[in-house]
């Protein structure tokens, strides 16, 4: 599997062993054996001099009439992605520079200070400044969501969970887009993650119906841009996105390797609905409580299919944002501030018609707030059943 030599380091009184890979122990071999090298094996040398630096990082010196002419040094800065597992996690994130294009990939101020390589078919040599690598990619790194990852080394980084994953690439992607000084590449055969949007509640378009005394919800999103790699829009149903907000996940898979990213606002306004179960038509089955969370999707930007049933808890809504916490005038009684919240909550859940229950602590006045209510209520007839 290779060599072991034996450095001597008379001063500091020590001997270093070093195992040294089969491929340059058979070189150094080969050199020892001659004192000079034919023009014909020049390219041989350099092809296997880029090969050393790129696989093993190690610095390779060339004697000057093999270094090339000199060039300025690529300035961009390289984040390199490669995923070592099915789906994309664990996705291994490495920032680095490559001094020469298509030569080695070297971390942000390690390795030789200078690189020589092939630039457009000639050998080519460049100077790199170690300080400058390290402040780029040192600004490239503060932009990656990397709170949830393994950190390897200052460059490195490990995403196991599939959506700490995604948000790396997402955000890759938005870098990408915006500057032509951080270059994404993937490792060579791997599959590439893409996140190809963003549903928001305005993408979202749902339809309500009664079924006996509960609501069956049904719906999805259109989100421009995403389909077909880019030609459409997507669509996600309303079951996918509620699964993935029932599993704690951010994105939503379209297909192998292709991802929609649900916004924050829209995870919040699915949450209360997550966890109703569908029907065998694929809708959600919910009860009328859930009708404040149909409403605030609404509210989001979320349209709805004009149906009896989405124009009543429209009206019942309207109703109970109406709700002020001001006691009846005829209500021979003074309440106390935390009072009139509770009697504000109740006017809600009447104008919800859902039911519920006010929780107050014994002694702080739940009697006087249900009276509120049913001084507001008398019209109606008697309204308390004991």
């Amino acid at each position: 599997s290779g060599s072991v030599a034996v450095v001597q380091r008379p001063k500091e009184r020590e001997l270093v062993v070093v195992r040294v890979p089969r491929g340059i122990a058979d070189v150094a071999a080969a050199m020892s054996k001659t004192s000079t090298l034919p023009d014909s094996a020049r390219d041989d040398v350099h092809a296997l001099a880029d090969a050393i630096a790129a696989t093993s990082g190690a610095p390779v010196e060339l004697p000057a009439s093999l270094q090339g002419e000199p060039v300025a040094a690529d300035a961009r800065v390289f984040v390199r992605l490669a995923p070592e597992g099915p789906g994309g996690a664990p996705l291994r994130v490495r920032i680095g520079h490559r001094p020469l294009l298509h030569g080695a990939l070297w971390s942000p101020g390690d390795g030789p200070t200078e690189v020589t390589g092939l630039v457009e078919g000639r050998r080519a040599r460049a100077q790199r400044d170690e300080d400058a690598e390290r402040a780029r990619a040192e600004a490239v790194r503060s932009l990656l969501p990397l709170d949830d990852v393994e950190v390897v080394d200052d460059w490195t980084f490990v995403a196991q969970a599939p959506d700490a994953a995604l948000a790396i690439v997402e955000r890759l992607q938005d870098v990408g887009a915006a500057r032509t000084d951080v270059v994404v590449e993937w490792k060579d055969g791997a599959h590439k993650l893409t996140v190809e949007g963003r549903a928001s509640s305005k993408s979202l378009r749902l339809g309500v119906r009664s079924v006996h005394e509960w609501l069956a919800v049904d719906g999805e999103a259109h989100v421009e841009g995403a389909g077909g790699g880019g030609d459409g829009d997507a669509v996600l149903s309303l079951g996918l996105m509620l699964e993935a907000v029932r599993a704690g996940r951010r994105y939503v898979p379209l297909a192998p390797g292709r991802f929609v990213a649900l916004a924050d606002s829209l995870r919040a306004r699915l949450a209360p609905l997550a966890a109703f179960a569908g029907d065998e038509a694929g809708a959600l089955e919910v009860a009328p409580s859930a009708a404040a969370a149909l409403d605030d999707l609404h509210d989001d930007g979320a349209r709805f299919d004009d149906t009896d049933a989405w124009r009543t808890i429209a009206e019942r809504a309207k109703r109970a944002r109406a709700a002020s916490d001001d006691p009846p005038a005829a209500l021979l009684a003074e309440l106390r501030p935390y009072q009139c919240e509770g009697v504000r909550f109740l006017r809600r859940l009447a104008a919800w018609e859902t039911g519920g229950v006010l929780a107050d602590d014994m002694g702080v006045g739940k009697t006087v707030q249900a009276i509120a209510l049913r001084v507001d209520r008398e019209a109606l007839g008697p309204q308390l059943a004991l």
